[in-house]
């Protein structure tokens, strides 16, 4: 299994803080879920876009027609400010997001709850760092 995510935004600063953090945070998530088998899923990449909406913004897209690409766009809290200082907060509101794109995805239970409880792992290791 993979997970992409991009941002589509006029925001400046969130471009910007979105830049810092995506790349190392998506070599950390890949790390935790790369040996995910999606071999009977209707799909093998999860890609969540962020969007200039807020945090309760969830819609999923699906993947069309034979796509082993699964689509849902995201909001982010809008009390971010997307300060280097607040990276970690903006880490975790990706993380949070990411883990209700899995749910709300259309894999299996069992893909899902291997997935979920990864990103739970991995969320609850990078809090104590």
């Amino acid at each position: 299994m993979d997970i992409s995510f991009s941002a589509v935004t006029e925001n400046k600063r969130f471009s910007k803080a979105f830049i810092r953090v995506a790349g190392p945070l998506y070599k950390i998530i890949g790390e935790y879920i790369k040996d995910i088998s999606t071999a009977n899923e209707p799909f093998d990449i999860l890609q969540v876009v962020f969007m200039d909406e807020p945090e309760s913004y969830i819609e999923v897209e699906g993947a069309p027609r034979g796509s082993r690409l699964f689509q849902v766009l995201a909001g982010l809290p809008r009390d971010l400010n997307f300060k280097p200082q607040d990276d970690p907060i903006l880490v975790s509101a990706i993380e949070k997001q990411i883990l209700v794109a899995i749910d709300r995805s259309s894999l299996s239970k069992e893909t899902k709850l291997e997935a979920i409880t990864r990103m739970r792992d991995l969320m609850h290791t990078s809090a104590q760092d």
